[in-house]
């Protein structure tokens, strides 16, 4: 489907799966207090190459960060209870994941199994944009050719499951697209079928 505007600050990229973007979703302070925890992280780390580094957050780490928390679960109706920390990634110049994959688990390997508990399947995935200062590192949605290149604060939120169950939609399978120059900061975080308290 074509992009489609559904209120004044969401628009819809996809029914099946449900993919949307909710533009301003958070404010500048509050992209800068998610980058400025990551750093703050003594498990900020350089991973794979020098084009990526990751940190986790907890959602209870700050006022800041609590407060994005209980919009998203606001927003996507599941409590906070079932999200995961966040996974803060600076995406470096010439990074890109490189290949394509589901957020979703996989039930029938051994790696799936293994994260399956606590919380079971991650029903959903947020990804929240905290800068504007590079070019590309689209997410490209190849099953549903839906190319989405979010803007700084805003929300990309992706049902991964078939009925929000434990089984993966196909078509949620994404990649990001390489950085081609500057760096791109994201906080992307998984909302789960169950608590995992």
């Amino acid at each position: 489907m074509e992009p489609k505007k559904i209120s004044s600050n969401v628009t819809m990229y996809s029914a099946d799966p449900i993919i949307y973007v909710v533009s301003n979703f958070i404010s500048d302070q509050e992209c800068d207090a998610f980058i400025d925890a990551a750093k703050a992280n003594e498990k900020y780390e350089h991973e794979m190459s020098s084009s990526l580094y990751q940190a986790l957050v907890s959602h209870n780490l700050d006022n800041h960060v609590h407060e994005v928390s209980k919009r998203l679960s606001i927003l996507t109706k599941i409590s906070v209870n079932n999200l995961e920390e966040f996974l803060i990634e600076e995406n470096n110049e010439a990074y890109s994941d490189g290949k394509i994959r589901f957020d979703s688990f996989d039930q029938q390997t051994s790696e799936g199994r293994k994260n399956w508990f606590p919380g079971g399947q991650r029903i959903i995935t947020t990804t929240l944009f905290l800068n504007d200062s590079y070019k590309g590192g689209s997410e490209d949605f190849p099953k549903i050719k839906a190319l989405i290149s979010p803007q700084k604060g805003d929300a990309l939120v992706v049902h991964n499951c078939l009925n929000d169950g434990p089984n993966t939609n196909i078509k949620s399978q994404r990649y990001t697209r390489e950085v081609v120059s500057g760096s791109r900061w994201t906080a992307t975080s998984f909302f789960r079928q169950e608590s995992l308290d």
